[in-house]
């Protein structure tokens, strides 16, 4: 996404000589939701934050939108209606700021511009193995700290029921962490993707805490559709 004259990128955390470690939490970014030249954006307060920086993302390089103050909503106004605009968040006390939060993207719409509903029929988890092109998929439920746990969405038209193809879907996992994903845009069959690579604990890395997960969908962004707002999840097991 290009903003003309836009103010030059502000970079969280950006520091000189030895880098303060951030005792805040990184904010969980939950929704954005698309509106008439406009998308509000909802995330989860952070432990001993006492105000948040709402940001664009572009191509992973960061522009700053707003300081949001200590609110967990934000409304992005003066849109272009029909181009996609990607959000991460931080949080922030008096004396450090956090990284970003994940990313979550929406397209504004005319609200007298009639789209069609799109939603996801089913949702598993899995893994990929062997190399190259050896390399496949299985269903599977239960994974082992540090694998790279993979979320399948299928999403499809919701007055055809057929596949939906170039529908990118908004993923909340929760559970002993939280965190949100965005898949790539989905396939012919309709088939979404996200990659959650959990880590195995190391030395320095106590590793991605075990236990039982969910994984939900938040949201559908594909061009002329908007998401029918039904909820669909699966659980699994991180041992």
């Amino acid at each position: 996404m290009n903003v003309d004259g836009a103010a030059p990128f502000l970079m969280a955390q950006a520091t000189t000589g030895t880098p303060t470690v951030c005792s805040v939490s990184v904010p969980t970014l939950n929704a954005a939701t698309p509106g008439n030249a406009q998308v509000t954006l909802d995330w989860s307060p952070a432990n001993g934050a006492t105000g948040y920086n709402v940001y664009y993302d572009q191509a992973g390089k960061a522009q700053f939108v707003a300081n949001a103050g200590n609110n967990t909503t934000y409304l992005d106004t003066g849109l272009s209606n029909g181009v996609e605009y990607c959000y991460k968040v931080t949080a922030y006390d008096g004396t450090c700021e956090t990284g970003f939060s994940t990313i979550l993207c929406a397209i504004p719409t005319s609200q007298g511009q009639a789209t069609d509903p799109a939603g996801a029929s089913t949702m598993e988890t899995g893994i990929y193995t062997g190399k190259g092109k050896t390399k496949t998929y299985a269903p599977l439920s239960a994974f082992l700290v540090g694998d790279g746990v993979v979320i399948r969405v299928y999403v499809v038209d919701g007055v055809t029921g057929l596949p939906l193809a170039d529908a990118t879907v908004d993923l909340l996992i929760t559970g002993p962490e939280s965190l949100t994903l965005l898949t790539g845009p989905s396939d012919a069959n309709g088939m979404a993707e996200a990659t959650w690579q959990t880590k195995a604990p190391g030395k320095r890395n106590p590793g991605t805490a075990p236990g039982i997960y969910s994984v939900e969908v938040k949201g559908i962004t594909a061009a002329g559709y908007h998401w029918d707002g039904t909820p669909i999840n699966v659980s699994f097991i991180l041992e």
